[in-house]
């Protein structure tokens, strides 16, 4: 990245989900985040938590003055808490969520 105009357009590539590498979203993301924020860690969390999926979010309230440290290790701790509780159940052990549906079929003879 060249830019501080382009670390907005950048950070707008990545997406903390469920089956994320936590570290590699944050490497992506931290100097576009440094760029836009600098120090202000209220903006820095603000624009770190948009980028994270609402599933894993929901878990990780906001607290007020908080570092973005302090952020991301809450964060992290929330993601490998995650990740064991996910890896454990073995309904979704190939990492896809599939629903099988049934259906007739009806074949008309003209």
């Amino acid at each position: 990245m060249e830019s501080n105009y382009q670390a907005p357009e950048y950070i707008e590539t990545f997406k903390l989900t469920m089956f994320s590498d936590f570290k590699s979203f944050l490497q992506n993301i931290k100097i576009s985040i440094k760029l836009i924020a600098g120090e202000n860690n209220t903006i820095a969390i603000s624009i770190l938590r948009k980028k994270i999926d609402p599933e894993i979010r929901k878990y990780v309230p906001k607290i007020a003055n908080e570092s973005l440290e302090a952020q991301k290790q809450r964060l992290y701790a929330r993601m490998q808490g995650s990740q064991v509780i996910f890896s454990s159940n073995p309904k979704k052990s190939n990492g896809m969520d599939v629903e099988s549906y049934s259906t007739v079929i009806q074949a008309f003879n003209d």
